[in-house]
Formats: C-alpha cells, structure tokens, sequence
C-alpha cells in the first residue's frame, strides 16, 4: 500500500499530527497518522480530552461523505486519553468520525465549537471512477477547441506595471462563449528570453469577486524560485477590477446557481464548458509569450481551480504538472459506484443528462491519459470533494503524483496541517524548478 503513494522525487506520508477540530476541549486522534489503512487493519480512534465537557456527547461514524450515520454512540469522557472506537474494516471505504454535542454536523464550515472530526479511508487504491472516457471524446473536443481557436485572440494589455521585482498586466483575450478570458499575467523584471516555466492560477468558486489580481499572478510566480511567467485568471471571464456591486449583481443575476444547471444538449451552453475552452484559450497565449523555457507548463488551483487544472492537465499534452488542493469536479459519477458524487454534483439533480455528457468534462474519465506529474491534496473530511473519489481519479492516473492526506474539511483547516501541506507543495514547486 504505501509504495502507492511513492513518487520518483519524494514520498507524501504521515503529514497529520492530529486531527482537525473545532472544539477545543475534545481532539480525535487516529491510529494510522496519515488516516489510510488496508483491508483487515484495525482502525483505532481517540479522544483526547483538556477538561470534562459539561455537555452531553456523542460518537456518530458516517460511511463515506453523508449525512446519515451508521452508528451513533453516547459518551463518558474522562479527562486524558479515551479510545472512542476500535473495528477491523474487511473493504475498501471512507469513514468519518465526528463528537458532536447535537450540533448541526456541518457547522464546522462556520468554526462552530460543538464537533470535532476525522476522517480514514480504507484500501484507497481499490476506488474506481465511475465514468470512463467517451468513445467520442477526442472528436467532441477538437471540434470544441477548432471551433474556439477561430475566435481571434486579439488580446488586450491594460493595468501595465514595471519598474519593480515583477512586471504585471492585465490582458482580455477573445474567446468562444459567452465571455473572453480575463486575467492578470506577471513575470520577473529583466527576464531573459526562453528563460521561464509557465504557471496558471486558476480560481475557486464562491463569491464572484474572487476577480483576477496583480498580486495574485505575482504570488503564483513566486512558486518557483527565481520567478515564473504567471497567469492568475479568474473563472467566469468577468471583468476585474470593478466595485463590489458589480459582482454583487453577477452573484444575484448570470452566474446565480451557475453549478446548478443542467448539463443538456452535449454541452451546448453548459457554464463549465466554457470555463475550460477559456482555461485552454489562455494556455494557448501564455505559450506564445516569447520568456516561456518551451518545456514546462504548470497549472494550479483549489477547489474549481483544481477542476480546471486537472481538466487541463488530462486534456493538453502541453501541461507538465498539475498542483491540486482538495479539487472539485473529480468523480462526478461517483454515485455509480455506490458513493456521493464531488460538486457540483449534478447527478442529484440531472442523473440522466449528467451520465450523458458530464464525462467529456469530468477529469476522473481522462485524467489517465495525462503525463503531468501530479500533486494533490485531499481532505479525510471533505464533503464537497471526497476522498474516495480523489483516491479514485488518481488510481487511474500514470505519471508520478504525491498525494497529501490531511484532516480537513473542504473550506479550512483548524490546526497543524496546513503548514505540512505548504512545505509538501514547496518541495514540489522546488523539484519542478529543477528539471
């Protein structure tokens, strides 16, 4: 099991030194450090405990990412060390545990003080997407992508810096679709010709504000020592630098409940779909910048970035690496297997259309084909992206990839993990400077 997750630069193991929680009086502690075991291992939990919590608590086991326990245990803890939970698992599974005082199980997204979670899975090497790459695939998106490339680039430069460390500006560039890509590039002062790595940012979902930022195309630079040419480029192709009423009215209009809608007619106006000709679009300009080195292109993001980054990384042979944090979009069919699908989880709504046409834009269904070397960070708790489908897309992939298990939900971390996931994608972006 564990030369499973060795790469040929450097092994992600054991990065959890205890578990994630919101209480304070009441940490959860688990018997293999970096929460993964085999079949036939005994699974021990257990509680730590500061001071006798004067409430009433509960053990409740969830199996996979749901709501709906499939035991609830009433507590006596004593101040100190308390085993909650002991149990041989003889398959391949997701278990969470969570101490609850009654408390609504997912008011650790707000940092409420009534639960403490953690997360194992069993046997991740066993978990299998649950859908395969269309026979059509190839055909469906060249035709996408030629369809996209005669839209002229025209590209646009505005907002141009220089005089400091790093030389930014913002660009629009036509695109197909309803919007253009919209993104600030930087790139160290006085580089040389051929002389830097490619790196996208792309952004997460939430409040569309998360508009693209000087800064941030300066930060996602900075990855690689010495500098990079950057491109942080936000999702929808809004237009960036406006007042907060204008992504306030986006929220409240166009891209209300974008994640929610149907996957219909092949994709014909499916919002995700344009998201990712914009994402190829803006790979297509970044490698015509005459400062790229002609080798290495590496993409990133969390949550819907690691959506785009990973759809790239299976779709453009160009891409070299990929760095994922706890990525959505993975294993949208997960539901054929027996588990929750990852968001945005269109099956609850659409089982029909998304079995249909979410494969061409699912990368659990192609990642397999990527030669990028891949890093990737999957929360133990995570109830938007869950660990078993991450485990899933990732046995299909064949290039090296360090995996990072950490006890965390999907929006934040509350203690030590963080920082040892930092340092893993650190020595990464490290190696990738290198080569």
């Amino acid at each position: 099991m564990r030369t499973f997750f060795t790469c040929v630069f450097f092994l992600a193991s054991a990065l959890i030194s205890d578990a994630q929680t919101v209480r304070q009086d009441v940490r959860l502690r688990v018997s293999h450090p970096d929460g993964l075991y085999e079949k036939g291992d005994t699974v021990r939990v257990w509680a730590d405990v500061s001071a006798v919590p004067v409430d009433s608590l509960f053990l409740n086991v969830y199996r996979y990412c749901t709501w709906e326990p499939v035991t609830t245990t009433a507590l006596s803890l004593k101040v100190g060390e308390n085993l909650l939970f002991e149990k041989a698992f003889n398959e391949s599974a997701q278990y969470v545990f969570e101490v609850t005082d009654g408390s609504d199980p997912r008011e650790f997204k707000k940092g409420g003080d009534g639960n403490s979670f953690l997360g194992v899975v069993i046997s991740p090497q066993d978990f299998l997407p649950g859908f395969g790459m269309p026979a059509d695939f190839d055909r469906f998106w060249n035709r996408e992508i030629r369809k996209m490339r005669r839209h002229r680039m025209k590209p646009s430069l505005t907002n141009l810096s220089e005089g400091g460390e790093y030389t930014t500006y913002h660009v629009e560039i036509g695109c197909s679709g309803p919007a253009p890509v919209r993104a600030y590039v930087a790139y160290p002062a006085g580089a040389q010709k051929g002389s830097l790595p490619i790196i996208i940012n792309f952004h997460a979902a939430g409040n569309p504000g998360s508009a693209s930022k000087a800064s941030a195309a300066v930060k996602a630079a900075r990855n690689i020592p010495g500098g990079a040419l950057a491109m942080d480029i936000n999702a929808h192709g809004m237009a960036d630098d406006q007042q907060p009423h204008y992504y306030d009215s986006l929220a409240a209009g166009p891209l209300k409940d974008y994640a929610k809608r149907e996957p219909d007619g092949k994709l014909a106006d499916y919002h995700f779909k344009w998201m990712m000709l914009r994402a190829i679009r803006a790979l297509d300009y970044m490698c015509r910048n005459p400062l790229w080195d002609g080798r290495r292109v590496i993409v990133m993001g969390t949550s819907q970035g690691g959506y785009q980054s990973a759809f790239l990384a299976g779709m453009d042979e160009r891409v070299t690496a990929a760095v994922l944090t706890v990525p959505a979009g993975l294993d949208q069919g997960a539901p054929l297997q027996g588990r929750p699908a990852s968001w945005p989880a269109t099956m609850k709504l659409y089982p029909e259309s998304t079995c249909r046409n979410i494969p061409y834009i699912d990368p659990a269904a192609f990642l397999r084909r990527t030669k990028a070397e891949i890093w990737c960070e999957i929360g133990l708790y995570d109830y938007t992206c869950p660990a078993a489908n991450l485990f899933g897309t990732l046995n299909t992939v064949n290039s090296p990839k360090v995996i990072v298990t950490s006890q965390r939900p999907h929006s934040s971390y509350f203690t030590t993990d963080k920082e040892q996931a930092k340092k893993s994608r650190e020595e990464f972006f490290r190696h990738l400077s290198e080569k």
